[in-house]
Parts: structure tokens; C-alpha cells; sequence
């Protein structure tokens, strides 16, 4: 979603944005299959939801997992218990991409992407960077081996790319 609101953003108020930098971008409505979206729905549905997140979690960490997962995942979990944060979360999941979509073609801002190519929530994470990075004119850097929190699992990677992006737009 963060990387949704940053297209729309730099779209709706350019002279407010000096860079945009996509991390797991979700930016456009992607085809899937609709029993699966259907059982999506249902998990994230019910008093069970905080159950299937925990459980769905550590598929977006595919290989290397930062030494604190286990404390994140059980962070999450113990947040969501609070009242009304389960249903708000599980309002996240319905999020319609199709705004961030529309706004991409009216960015002007140097703009990177970056993406595990492992990440589970798309068919092929890396074609889907590389038709985000064309509709943006952005750099693409793709992390083999890292899913959906690339920045989580290679830090040492990922944030020497932004520093560098960062150093770049301030210019």
C-alpha cells in the first residue's frame, strides 16, 4: 500500500516529490485466480485472520529471514489482538491497486524499484518490477533470492541502493 500511495502522491503533488523509491511495490490490480481470492477472503475474514497471517507471513521471507523474525511475526500478532486491529488489517488485503495504476503514466519524479524476485505475491516479482520500472522511467533492482520485504531480508543490499537513489535525486 505504501508504495501505492507514493505513486499517487508523486503523481497528484510533483512539486512535493523529489524521488520515489518502491520497495515490494503493489501498484497495479494483478490477475489471480478467483478461488484463491475467494479462500483469501474468507481467512482474513473471521476470528481466525490473525491465525492465517501468522502462517502466511514467513511465505513473503522465502530463504534468508532477519534475526528478528520470530519477534516480528509475534509483534504483528499481539497488535493485531488489539480491538478493531485484526478487521483493520483485514481490510488491507481487499486494497484496490487500480488508482496507484492510473497515476503511474503522470509521475515525473526519478523514481527506483526494487524487488525480491521471489516475492510470492506476484507470478514473476521480476517482470512485474520491470513493467513498473518502464511506466516509470525507473532503475530496477531485483534481489535474488528476497521476497515481498526485500529490505527486511537484505539490508546490507538494499539500502546502499537507496542511499545511492537518495544521492541522485538531491543532486
Amino acid at each position: 500500500m505504501g508504495a501505492g500511495a507514493a505513486v499517487i502522491a508523486a503523481a497528484e503533488r510533483p512539486e512535493l516529490v523529489t524521488g520515489v523509491a518502491l520497495l515490494g511495490p503493489a501498484v497495479r490490480n494483478v490477475p489471480l485466480n478467483p478461488a484463491v481470492v475467494a479462500l483469501s477472503r474468507l481467512l482474513m475474514a473471521g476470528p481466525w485472520a490473525r491465525a492465517a497471517w501468522a502462517s502466511y507471513l514467513p511465505k513473503l521471507y522465502p530463504g534468508r529471514r532477519p534475526k528478528d523474525f520470530a519477534e516480528h511475526r509475534a509483534q504483528i500478532v499481539a497488535a493485531m489482538r488489539r480491538p478493531g486491529h485484526t478487521r483493520a488489517f483485514s481490510k488491507t488485503t481487499r486494497t484496490n491497486h487500480a488508482p496507484a495504476e492510473k497515476s503511474l503514466a503522470d509521475v515525473k519524479a526519478p523514481a527506483l524499484v526494487i524487488m525480491g524476485d521471489r516475492d510470492p505475491d506476484f507470478r514473476d516479482p521480476v517482470g512485474e518490477a520491470r513493467w513498473i520500472g518502464e511506466r516509470l522511467g525507473a532503475d530496477v533492482v531485483t534481489l535474488p533470492g528476497a521476497g515481498h520485504y526485500p529490505q527486511a531480508q537484505y539490508p546490507e543490499l538494499v539500502n546502499p541502493a537507496l542511499v545511492a537513489f537518495a544521492e541522485r535525486c538531491l543532486r
